[in-house]
């Protein structure tokens, strides 16, 4: 004759039956956080890098003598001091400005054949003079229309008449903020000298009658990094040297959840590094499953000219 089970058998077999599943879905549990931990983290870690190249990139291209810290994003007399001058702890302000070369005008334009300059950085220093208030730069190689052209499509309606002409070399770190005008509303106060016009393809005429020298470069915007609430902005097509400041130029965030942005300057290198993270992205994908866990990726770059 068949037995049925008795009352102790069965809640023998639910209580194996229970530990089995609970050991289950613990270790389903503990594959699906550590999955989700994964993919938050390289998400991140795609972000940090992808964020530390674009600085390292704009910065690369840059009168590196010109970055200075910022207090604010309208600064007055004793709102900037020269990276250089500091041992950064963040008390002298959290804004990373500096002003940017103008490559893709020195690369020019597609002439079919090979890209021709737009500006070569040479002078003539024969064919170069003084005129009253301002300087004939005449700079073989160059044509100053296709940087025109380049400086127009690059900064929203702007052009080369608005752009700067800087001399190699007629600077130093310590005096950037001077010197690239970041201290002054006074228009070709510092060093970066106002482009006034090109009076054909290879001569401009600059404001001011600083020494000509043989080597120079163009910029057309100053830039501005700032982290506020997580979002690490970038300032652009504002000019110091026309007495414009970081607020009036354009903004566009570069990236979100960005839990910490630091540079300092080391002999001659600027080292930037920037952090990502901190649970905010995991708790939104897993509903606060390990959103106070500290899930930050860093990154630095060197930066050497």
């Amino acid at each position: 004759m068949r037995r049925g089970f008795t009352m102790i058998e069965m809640i023998i077999v639910i209580v194996i039956i229970s530990i089995v599943a609970s050991i289950g879905l613990g270790f389903v549990f503990d594959l699906m956080s550590e999955q989700a931990r994964r993919e938050v983290r390289n998400d991140y870690e795609i972000k940090a890098r992808v964020v530390i190249d674009h600085v390292a990139a704009r910065l690369s291209a840059s009168l590196l003598e010109s970055t200075v810290v910022l207090k604010n994003t309208n600064p007055q007399s004793g709102d900037c001091k020269p990276l250089v001058s500091l041992l950064y702890d963040g008390s002298e302000g959290n804004i990373l400005g500096w002003i940017g070369i103008d490559e893709e005008g020195r690369y020019g334009l597609w002439n079919g054949s090979y890209y021709a300059p737009g500006w070569s950085g040479l002078v003539d220093l024969n064919a170069s003079f003084h005129d009253g208030e301002k300087t004939i730069i005449v700079s073989p190689g160059s044509n100053f229309e296709s940087a025109d052209q380049i400086i127009a499509a690059l900064t929203e309606g702007s052009d080369f008449n608005k752009s700067a002409l800087y001399y190699v070399g007629s600077s130093s770190w310590i005096n950037a903020c001077d010197d690239f005008d970041w201290n002054t509303t006074t228009a070709g106060a510092g060093k970066l000298r106002p482009i006034i016009r090109y009076t054909d393809p290879r001569t401009l005429e600059v404001k001011g009658t600083q020494s000509i020298r043989e080597n120079y470069l163009i910029s057309r915007s100053g830039y501005a990094l700032m982290l506020q609430e997580g979002n690490l902005t970038l300032f652009y097509n504002f000019r110091p040297w026309l007495g414009e400041k970081p607020q009036d130029g354009k903004s566009s965030v570069l990236a979100e959840d960005v839990e910490s942005f630091a540079f300092r300057y080391e002999g001659g290198v600027v080292r930037i590094n920037v952090c990502v993270g901190g649970g905010r992205r995991a708790g939104e994908l897993w509903s606060g499953l390990f959103a106070d866990e500290n899930l930050t990726v860093c990154k630095e770059r060197a930066i050497v000219r």
